[in-house]
């Protein structure tokens, strides 16, 4: 997969970030072989007499596979255009690449050809630039032996991280050094006969080594297609929006890491985030909940496996509190960055606490409330204590640890929240869209705990969760504007700029039914709405940029709470315009992929205007693949009860999409097969297998044929 002219492969824990050659080389920011957050090669480059290779094209046909076609540019011994050289690249718990050289003229060729390698073993944090970090040791000079070379690095901590190059036959090996890492130089010195056929084939292992273990990447079990016999299946009468679909489910494919916990779960983003994020790995399931529930669940137990258990400025833990981030790499391992467990965001708890709820009612496995129970209690208890740093009713953050995160809500950027008068934000900060997830969270629960017969903890959950839908009421709405404040600062000032964050509020349920009104009017106006999707800031505040990380571009997956919140409250007009907005921005892109975010540009009014993604975007990026998943969920208004073994749909489909097959969807311990066709909200439901009698039905009417 290509963004510009950076490639991305992964498989299971590894990944590769190179050029269309093939190459990795740092005139591309960030190029490597990447393995728990450190880089095993920075150089690997393919040449024959000294002589960059042309490119003539570069295909992938799935992200663990690539093929780059190439040939010569011309030396004094080969003639241009001469050979087609053809890497092909395979990623599983090894590199291994494949190159073919085919001789195109009458004669017999003698080619040197020359494949450099080299490795900075840098920690991901040293290779984004993010902390200054002095190494003490370098990388040991490489060792050599026959047709094998080892590269390697022993950290301070005993750990070693070890490149192994395994070349074929008995080639020229020149060890050499390339700017600075150490590397080695092979030369095969090929002898092709006229119209003949060369084949080579390099593997590289990586691995870390202590004293007591040696440990290799590992694969995910079972979801290299994301298609095991778990997941439901979709195809509608949209080709563009199959296409985009299956892209997002490659992506999500691709991203499913077997972290060293030994879950699977959805890493955030290639190539700087392929690590577990807690709010960002729940969104992402929880987008793909109808399709795969297995992943939430995971998801949900390995956040629930690393839930804090002390107080710990630095790493910004509390009892209770869920991770934010967790890191492998060296310096996280020696606390050189605070973040091989990092805390430091104030969304991820009630968010477990949402969507684990999410997926009982989904799934009606009370197994995994039941598990999961204690973990339930100590989330809730952060809420009511920790979690509220001045005891005002609402959850707030102040960070504690100097090397963390300024802001600690979803718009974690520094400068993603001041005053309209440009003043800082004081902390500790009240989010407005973290109290919807609070309140969601309490009603939710109070739902679990009914299905368990816990009636008293369910009413009080209730009344907690009613008391504070006033309070937001009361205290973020802002009459004259007829918006709901970002935030409330440690001042008690309110943070007044209109921005996307009341979407959440929306898929929350907190507005009453006229500001609901008021908000998704102001969300979907000229100044929020691009035509792209929503902006994170509308055009006429004064912090407005379009470029900004935080201040006025369009995230997808802001935009799939605001497609929730529009759906809650049966805005189809709204739901129709937002999610055509985002399917036809997803039609423009290279592959049919949603980035990360968007720059904010207003949407030219001509068929050939197109998105501008942002300039350092992750690609692919988890929370962007599932918006497709979240426009299907929305417009067809799915609602799953796994207990009742119950799917109802109030359906809305626009013009672009006139039909929509659900197969295999889970119901509980079943499943069912169902379309919905028609226009707006004229559709024709059927039934084509349902051997369980699952109650499948349209709400709030319409016509069902089995």
């Amino acid at each position: 997969m290509t963004v510009n002219d950076q490639v991305v492969q992964k498989h299971g824990e590894l990944f590769v970030v190179c050029d269309e050659r093939g190459d990795i080389s740092q005139v591309l920011a960030g190029a490597g072989l990447y393995f728990r957050d450190m880089r095993y090669l920075s150089y690997l480059t393919l040449s024959v007499e000294g002589q960059q290779l042309e490119l003539l094209d570069t295909g992938s046909h799935a992200i663990d596979h690539l093929e780059m076609f190439l040939t010569n540019a011309g030396a004094d011994n080969v003639p241009p255009h001469s050979v087609t050289i053809t890497r092909r690249r395979d990623l599983g718990d090894r590199l291994a690449e494949r190159i073919s050289i085919i001789n195109h003229t009458r004669d017999t060729l003698r080619l040197p050809l020359r494949v450099e390698l080299a490795s900075d073993f840098l920690d991901m944090f040293a290779v984004r630039g993010y902390f200054t970090w002095d190494r003490e040791i370098a990388p040991a000079s490489p060792t050599i032996e026959g047709n094998a070379c080892t590269l390697r690095y022993l950290s301070p901590d005993g750990t070693s991280s070890v490149t192994h190059v395994h070349v074929p036959g008995v080639p020229t090996i020149v060890e050499t050094v390339l700017n600075g890492p150490p590397g080695v130089t092979i030369v095969h010195d090929l002898e092709i006969a006229p119209n003949g056929t060369t084949d080579l084939v390099h593997e590289i292992v990586v691995e870390i080594e202590t004293s007591d273990t040696t440990e290799r990447p590992l694969s995910p079990a079972g979801t290299a297609q994301m298609a095991h016999s778990g997941m439901a299946r979709i195809v509608t009468s949209n080709e563009t929006f199959n296409a985009i679909l299956e892209r997002s489910l490659a992506d999500l494919a691709a991203l499913t890491t077997p972290f060293p916990s030994g879950l699977n779960v959805i890493a955030a983003g290639i190539p700087w985030y392929v690590a577990p994020f807690g709010r960002d790995s729940l969104i992402t399931a929880r987008q793909a909940l109808w399709l795969d529930p297995a992943t939430l669940a995971s998801t949900l137990r390995l956040l629930a496996s690393v839930q804090g258990e002390r107080h710990d400025p630095e790493r910004d833990e509390a009892p209770g509190k869920i991770v934010h981030e967790m890191r492998y790499g060296e310096m996280a391992r020696r606390d050189i960055v605070p973040f091989a467990r990092y805390y430091g965001t104030v969304d991820a708890t009630p968010l477990f606490l949402v969507m684990l709820a999410d997926y009982v009612q989904w799934t009606g496995d009370l197994t995994l409330f039941s598990e999961l129970r204690d973990n339930v209690d100590r989330a809730l208890d952060w809420i009511d204590t920790s979690g509220d740093c001045n005891q005002d009713g609402f959850v707030d953050y102040h960070r504690q640890g100097e090397r963390g995160l300024t802001n600690q809500g979803w718009k974690d950027s520094w400068d993603s929240l001041q005053h309209l008068d440009g003043s800082p934000v004081p902390g500790p900060i009240a989010l407005v869209e973290v109290q919807g997830y609070v309140y969601q969270a309490k009603l939710a629960l109070a739902a679990c705990f009914t299905s368990i017969g816990e009636h008293r903890r369910a009413s009080e959950l209730q009344t907690a969760a009613e008391l504070l839908q006033e309070r937001i009421e009361d205290e973020y709405w802002l009459d004259e504007r007829r918006h709901y404040a970002e935030a409330i600062d440690g001042d008690g000032r309110r943070a007044e700029a209109l921005v996307s964050n009341q979407g959440h509020l929306l898929a929350a349920g907190v507005p009453s039914e006229e500001r609901a009104a008021d908000v998704i009017s102001s969300l979907m106006a000229d100044t929020m709405r691009s035509g792209w999707g929503v902006r994170t800031m509308a055009t006429t505040m004064p912090h407005y940029n379009p470029v900004s990380y935080h201040r006025g571009s369009v995230w997808p997956h802001d935009n799939a709470f605001v497609l929730w919140g529009f759906r809650r409250y049966r805005q189809f007009d709204a739901l129709d315009r937002l999610a055509t907005d985002l399917f036809d921005a997803a039609a423009r892109f290279p592959r049919y992929r949603l980035p990360e975010l968007l720059c904010g540009y207003s949407r030219a009014d001509d068929p050939w205007s197109t998105p501008v993604a942002y300039p350092t975007t992750c690609s692919p990026q988890a929370w962007a693949a599932g918006v497709p998943f979240v426009i299907v969920e929305t417009l067809l208004g799915l609602q799953v009860n796994g207990a009742a073994r119950t799917v109802h749909l109030d359906p809305w489909l626009p013009e672009w999409l006139g039909m929509v097959r659900l197969m295999e969807l889970v119901v509980g311990d079943a499943r069912v097969d169902l379309t919905v066709s028609g226009s707006g909200s004229a559709v024709t439901l059927q039934v084509h297998d349902n051997p369980c009698g699952i109650d499948v039905r349209l709400e709030p009417g319409g016509i069902t044929e089995s």
